[in-house]
């Protein structure tokens, strides 16, 4: 059996005024949206599907309308494969997107974390098509020792993009080519409210970080972070308080 991340070791990370969230997929069964979102949880990301396989994520559509019902701000993550044409798989994600909303909804994640054909090539490709297709930039998804083993630097279109960093220690490095994360993934076997397995844990550092999720950064002002201190809901779902 795994065990779950250490609750106060995760909860150490977490700064003043910070805004807690996670991501999920099929992995996660029977989840909870009300208890997420009565637990202090903010945001919400949900796997939509891979590369372009002609099924989606086995709970895309329940985890998606679930997250809605609980009115979650939510958004769908892309793993993006470089043995297949990234046009055509923003495309597929577009299009089982058909009912999200601007200004509801979290922008759209490419998750760069798969091997095979060229991925960096294939990931901008679908980050320019996303960006048409939804009308805004999407947020990418990738850590520092994949984006330098396949050559992401500064160069790249998507040195642009928001970033969602993987990293789960309590000093995150940062790939080559970004100076701040947006969105910062800090453990990927947490205890999250309302999901009875382990799940990816994320933070953003504010309201105004939040806002950035929600629309394209180049037109929403950022601002500091918050001091204001973690909410008793907000502390004991980091904890794993029930």
């Amino acid at each position: 059996m795994t065990t779950l991340d250490d609750p106060k070791m995760i909860a150490r990370r977490i700064q003043p005024g910070w805004l807690c969230g996670g991501d999920i997929s099929k992995f996660q069964l029977g989840v909870d949206f009300d208890a997420m979102k009565a637990a202090g949880w903010r945001f919400l990301y949900v796997r939509e599907g891979e590369s372009t396989w002609s099924t989606p994520d086995d709970r895309w559509v329940k985890n998606w309308t679930g997250a809605h019902s609980a009115q979650l701000p939510c958004g769908p993550y892309h793993p993006v494969h470089g043995d297949a044409p990234g046009r055509d798989q923003a495309r597929i994600l577009r299009d089982r997107c058909k009912d999200w909303q601007r200004g509801r909804d979290l922008r759209p994640t490419i998750d760069l974390e798969t091997r095979g054909g060229q991925p960096l090539h294939e990931c901008e490709a679908m980050a320019e098509e996303l960006e048409l297709l939804f009308g805004l930039a999407p947020v990418l998804y990738v850590g520092k020792w994949f984006a330098r083993e396949i050559g992401l630097t500064r160069s790249s279109p998507l040195a642009k993009l928001s970033l969602w960093l993987p990293a789960y220690t309590d000093a995150p490095e940062l790939p080559d080519a970004w100076d701040d994360w947006l969105m910062w993934q800090l453990s990927g076997n947490g205890h999250a409210p309302g999901v009875s397995v382990a799940c990816d844990l994320d933070v953003v550092r504010s309201e105004a970080d939040l806002a950035l999720l929600l629309d394209d950064p180049r037109e929403v002002p950022r601002a500091a972070a918050s001091d204001a201190p973690l909410t008793e809901a907000e502390r004991a779902a980091l904890e794993g308080i029930p």
